[in-house]
């Protein structure tokens, strides 16, 4: 998937690369804005079907981080935040599945920098992200 979107974003960018540079800062803003609603979305309705070993392990830990960060969501709960909360998954997290690959284990970060940066810092902290990509994106032009 993420090679048919590169050649998309090359066969636009040979048109114009303002609609490139448009795109590009529309999704930075989408990801950063809405990292946490999307984050607690998908786990009941792609991550039954994944590999429990591939990308359904993440989309299982992203859905929990985003339900956490409700918790403490101006603030977040401080940078490494996540590695002094041992956070484990719990047992019952995929009940369909005795066999589900992370029942229990560690989970030490989120594997997703929008939903890190929401957990450790906080709304505070995604402003500062969401600036400092716009300005690299913007000034870099």
């Amino acid at each position: 998937m993420a090679f048919f979107l590169v050649a998309l974003v090359l066969a636009v960018a040979a048109l114009s690369l303002k609609a490139v540079r448009f795109l590009t800062v529309a999704a930075w803003i989408i990801a950063v804005l809405f990292a946490v609603p999307l984050g607690a979305l998908p786990y009941g309705r792609i991550g039954r079907w994944l590999p429990p070993q591939s990308v359904a392990a993440r989309v299982y830990i992203w859905k929990y981080v985003a339900d956490d960060i409700y918790q403490r969501p101006l603030t977040g709960i401080g940078i490494r935040g996540p590695r002094d909360l041992h956070f484990k998954i719990p047992t019952d997290a995929d009940a369909a599945s005795a066999a589900y690959a992370l029942k229990g284990r560690e989970a030490r970060h989120p594997h997703n920098i929008y939903l890190q940066t929401g957990f450790e810092l906080g709304a505070i902290g995604a402003v500062l992200l969401l600036g400092v990509g716009l300005a690299a994106l913007l000034i870099g032009a």
